[in-house]
């Protein structure tokens, strides 16, 4: 993996936690907030800049910001959900460029992970503890939330495993 050391130690603690609740809201709600999108873009504008050369964090923008085009199309053709369209570039803003491979093939496995998840799960009892849950009656829907916020998580694991 191609990120900082400085990168990894300051955004680690910081994906994980937005990763977490990411996917435990979608689980929740099957939603994925504007102001889960903006604190995530906050957090990369703020932050960014201290932790990488400006240029690199400049570029991680532009590509943020055709990645966004391109989920946004998506989504106009049905094939995205909204809040997977907004988030998935704001959560790009952490990958490196040199990076973009791997982390799709994360996100492949997290994506076949959470949707056999998610068929397990709506197979247990579980909805009866938790029978607000817009998961249980979603139908042919995942929360690809689950997928997405657990993804950075281990993108920068595997990237601090590397150092």
């Amino acid at each position: 993996m191609n990120l900082s050391t400085t990168e990894i130690y300051t955004f680690l603690p910081i994906l994980t936690l937005l990763g977490l609740w990411i996917a435990w809201n979608d689980l929740k709600t099957m939603l994925i907030t504007n102001k889960t999108f903006l604190a995530t873009v906050a957090i990369f504008a703020v932050v960014g800049p201290f932790v990488m050369p400006f240029d690199t964090h400049l570029w991680r923008f532009a590509i943020s910001g055709g990645i966004l085009v391109i989920t946004f199309t998506l989504f106009a053709f049905g094939a995205f959900g909204g809040g997977d369209a907004k988030i998935f570039p704001a959560l790009g803003l952490f990958v490196a460029y040199s990076d973009w491979i791997d982390f799709m093939i994360i996100l492949v496995a997290a994506m076949i992970s959470a949707v056999l998840l998610v068929i397990i799960l709506r197979m247990t009892p579980l909805q009866k503890y938790t029978p607000e849950w817009k998961t249980w009656n979603a139908g042919r829907f995942i929360p690809m939330g689950l997928a997405l916020g657990s993804s950075i998580i281990f993108y920068y694991a595997l990237a601090l495993n590397t150092l």
